[in-house]
This record gives structure tokens, sequence and C-alpha cells, in this order.
């Protein structure tokens, strides 16, 4: 039995975690040390196990300040570790409390509970992905879409025949090597090398039997989930279904069989089921990283002030390029596009291991002790949605005691959505910001959003308060 938070005598919000065993009363309580002040003190949250009790949930609750909260943290039993587990289009979270969790099969239902004092909703979260079932997070497919329709960085292709039943000359379609791997082993051991000068690529030749649009639309349904059938091709489903079978992967072969079937009415499973084939797909790819495979691009940890290099981290160019700096480079004709060799300064290895990650499969485990390294990674080498993600986190770790620093972070780098995040706190609590030393160097912009803000506030509190007044009734 485990219990977080809630209050002690003194009614201070608290964030420690006690377990109990009942098979051992005599052991008594037991409190779990932690190095970080993950998750941050709550009351009236719920937690449950899951992934065969390996790991506890912990969801919503009320904060020390009696604000209702969205984030969602995953405490790992094995190592000891919280990790906060970012759903997806994080606007469409809701912030609840004093509700039920309830795990059905790979779907975690939030059941009851308040929001705000007066809301009770039931919402539905796949945890296949970590999205909420209505709001998925579609950035790595575009990416990935994106790629194959521009042949980025490709190193392999696949040898087909036209379309045109007059044209007997063989076509090839470019792909990447690590991602034939990561999706259909049986393809990938029939890779070939080639002799031909006019071939420059590696090709897969026990396919050539199978028509360019066929395998295209194969090939996007590995790289991004996409399935688009040509009407006007009455051979073409059945020469899909065919390919399907020789790829030899049995999960993927059942879903493209219901997607070719014309009776079949694609649901939200075959979109989850979709979505788990790509995850499972990508965090192969992000192992084929560790291991060192097909990767093309050598990232080094770089101390920008000696020089030294304190890590070094073998990655795939399709997926680095996620960055747009990476693909800046890479485009551009600089040095590294030529020795694939790419400095990420004053960064820890830890930090880019968390980065990697996200790149490679969108899942975000950071915890405290590098969130805001990786947020100005992101900012500074342009990951876009990582910052995004970063942000929601250091939203709810916001303090008297670091939001002079937050602030100025966000400033500098122009991040307007965290920066009215801030605004609103400093608005919040606006008397104690204020005498903070380092508030004097804080630009006068920002100080002056955060007093018209705060003045707002207290408007609003006053004219609420008034009206409140006057639907007193006088006593007779």
């Amino acid at each position: 039995m485990f219990i977080f938070g809630g209050q002690d005598q003194n009614s201070k919000t608290l964030n420690d975690l006690w377990s109990y065993d009942t098979s051992n009363p005599a052991i008594g309580w037991t409190r779990y040390d932690m190095e970080h002040s993950l998750p941050p003190p709550a009351l009236y949250n719920t937690a449950m196990t899951f992934n065969n009790m390996h790991e506890i949930i912990l969801y919503g609750g009320l904060d020390k300040d009696k604000k209702s909260r969205s984030e969602m943290y995953i405490f790992d039993l094995k190592n000891n570790e919280w990790h906060v587990n970012w759903l997806q289009q994080q606007q469409h979270q809701p912030t609840i409390y004093n509700h039920n969790l309830i795990c059905v099969r790979k779907d975690m239902y939030v059941v009851g509970g308040k929001r705000d004092l007066t809301n009770h909703e039931t919402q539905s979260f796949s945890m296949l992905k970590n999205v909420i079932d209505d709001a998925i997070d579609m950035d790595h497919p575009i990416y990935m879409r994106n790629a194959i329709t521009n042949q980025s960085w490709c190193d392999v292709q696949f040898m087909v025949k036209s379309d045109n039943e007059d044209d007997h000359s063989q076509h090839f379609i470019p792909c990447h090597m690590f991602m034939i791997k990561s999706a259909c082993p049986t393809f990938y051991k029939n890779i070939q090398s080639t002799h031909f000068p006019e071939i420059d690529l590696p090709i897969i030749t026990n396919i050539s039997a199978f028509h360019m649009s066929v395998v295209k639309c194969m090939v996007e349904y590995i790289y991004c989930g996409d399935l688009i059938m040509l009407a006007n091709r009455n051979d073409f489903v059945q020469e899909m279904m065919e390919l399907s079978l020789l790829m030899n992967e049995s999960s993927q072969h059942a879903e493209v069989m219901k997607m070719c079937s014309r009776g079949h009415d694609i649901q939200l499973d075959t979109t989850i089921n979709t979505l788990h084939h790509l995850d499972h797909i990508m965090k192969r790819a992000l192992q084929m990283s560790v291991d060192d495979e097909h990767c093309n691009v050598l990232v080094e940890l770089t101390n920008s002030q000696t020089g030294q290099v304190k890590g070094q981290y073998k990655v795939h160019k399709l997926i680095l390029t996620k960055s747009l700096y990476a693909r800046d480079i890479f485009s551009s004709g600089m040095i590294e596009s030529v020795t694939n060799v790419v400095q990420f300064y004053d960064l820890t290895n830890k930090a880019f291991e968390v980065i990697r990650c996200y790149l490679y499969t969108g899942e975000l485990n950071v915890g405290v002790d590098v969130c805001f390294e990786v947020y100005v990674t992101g900012l500074q080498y342009r990951m876009d949605a990582l910052v995004k993600h970063c942000s929601c986190l250091i939203v709810s770790l916001l303090s008297t005691d670091n939001i002079v620093d937050i602030v100025q972070i966000a400033d500098a780098y122009n991040d307007k959505i965290l920066l009215r995040q801030c605004v609103v706190f400093v608005a919040d609590n606006y008397l104690q910001v204020t005498q903070l030393e380092g508030w004097s160097n804080v630009s006068d912009a920002i100080k002056t959003m955060a007093s018209n803000k705060h003045v707002s506030k207290q408007k609003k509190a006053l004219s609420k308060k008034e009206m409140s007044k006057k639907k007193v009734k006088p006593k007779k």
C-alpha cells in the first residue's frame, strides 16, 4: 500500500511517499527518500499501480495554493525514481482532484472528481502512446511523412516495377536502413550491395515484382501509419495484402488486412494499434542508436570554454534533423555535413539522453534536475515540440525561488507562452516576487506586464466583492 502527499497536523501540504507491507505489518511504514522535489506537494490526488505492479501513476490533485493540477507522474518502483509522463496536447489535459482512476487493459480512465470546485467529468487516456484519445499528437508522423516524401538522408532503396505496364525498367524507392531493420527484419535480410555505377545505394531485391505505388504506400505506412488506397486500381488491395504478408510481421499484417478490407470500418482501436506499431518501431530505432547500428552522425557534448568533449553519442541523421538547427547545418554545406559530427555545447550526458529519447519516441521522461537544461537546449537547437512540453513542466514548478531566473530565460529566448505563465505567477504573488533581490534585473516590459496583471486581478476581486455585498439582503 502506498500513500503520497496530503497534509500534516499543521495543514502543510506534503510531497512524501510512504509504503506499507500488508503481509508484514511488523515493518510498519517505510518512507522513500528522494533527491529532488518531484512531484510538488499535493493533496486530493489519486494514484494506482500499472505495468505489472512495477510503476505507480499519480495524477491530478490540489497544490499547496489549493489550485487543481493536471500533471501526471510515474514512480519507478524498481529504481525508486519519479518521472513526468506528459500527455500530448497539454491544453486538453484536465486539471482535476478528488477523483478516481480505473485501468481497463491499456487505457486509464479518470472518473468523477472536481475541477475548480464545480465541474465533474470522465476522460479516457491512452497509456499506449501517452496521449488523450481525442488529442493525438501528430508531430512525429508528420515529420516522418515529409522526410520520406523528400527522400531525406536515405541510404537504401527498394527495387520495384513501374505502374505503367509498358515500362519494363526497374524503379527505386529510397528509404533508411535503420527504419527497415526496425520495422521489417525480413526485408532487411534481403538488402544487397550493387555493383552498378548508376545505382549508388544498396537495394532490396525481393520485392521487385511489386508495383511502385503499392510499395510507396507500404513505406508510408511503416514510417508514419498512413495507408492510402488507390481507388482506380482493382489489384491494388490484393497486392498490398500480399506485400504485408511477405513482410512477415504478424501484427503489422493484421492491421493492414483490416484497413485493406473494404467492409471494415476503421475504428479508434485500429488507429491506436497503428500508433502502437509506430511506437515499437521507434523504440527499436532508439536501441539501434544506443548500439550504434546504421548510425550516420556523431554528437559530441563539448565544453564551450575548454573545448573538452564530455560525451559522444551515435544517432541517425533522419532523427537528429527533427532539430531545425541540425537540419540547417546538414543542408547548407557546412563542415558538419561533410564530417557528420555535430557539437552540442555545455550539455550533460543525462540531459542529452533525455533529448535523444524524446526525438526518437516522443516520450519526455525528465526530472527536475535536468528540466531547465533540456528546455534551454531545445531553444538553442530549435526543437519546438520539446520546448513546448518542457515549458509545461517548468510552469508546474514555478516558485519564488526560481521565478526570476525563469522569467529572464523566457525573455531572452522570447518564449511568449512561458512568459505569459510567469507573468500570471508574478501577479498572484506580486508582493513577494517584487521584493526579491534579482527582480530589479528583469526587463521593464516584463515588470509592466506583471504590474498591469496584478492591478487587473485586484480590480476584478474588488468588483466581485462589491457585487456579493449587493446581493446580501438587509436584515429587517
